[in-house]
């Protein structure tokens, strides 16, 4: 993952999830989230300190629709085990560890006639 900012979405798409999956209309509302650890100030031994600080308006941030643009790069990170950046930083990365492959699209390459 490049920056923090991606460490950002990432989290708030794992944290929406019981939004997304339409279960509570707050995210904080299902207590099996790490969002309502997180939120509510409860340790758990399941999650981790982060290592950046989270914005103070979090909890309305995960509440806040994800962009489909956001959706699919990190579906497609995530089903390609790809890196997940900007296109030059995803290049360096999988140049650097043999991941080119990741980046290319899916399928037959097209002929090049």
């Amino acid at each position: 993952m490049q920056e923090e900012v991606y460490l950002l979405v990432l989290l708030k798409y794992v944290e929406a999830n019981p939004l997304r999956a339409r279960i509570v209309k707050d995210c904080i509302l299902y207590k099996y989230s790490s969002a309502y650890n997180r939120v509510n100030n409860i340790p758990s031994l399941f999650t981790d300190t982060l290592p950046i600080l989270l914005p103070t308006a979090w909890h309305s941030f995960i509440n806040e629709k994800t962009s489909k643009t956001d959706l699919d790069s990190i579906r497609n990170s995530i089903d390609r085990q790809a890196p997940l950046g900007e296109g030059t930083w995803q290049s360096f990365v999988a140049k650097k560890y043999s991941l080119e492959t990741r980046l290319n699209p899916i399928g037959k390459p097209k002929n090049r006639d």
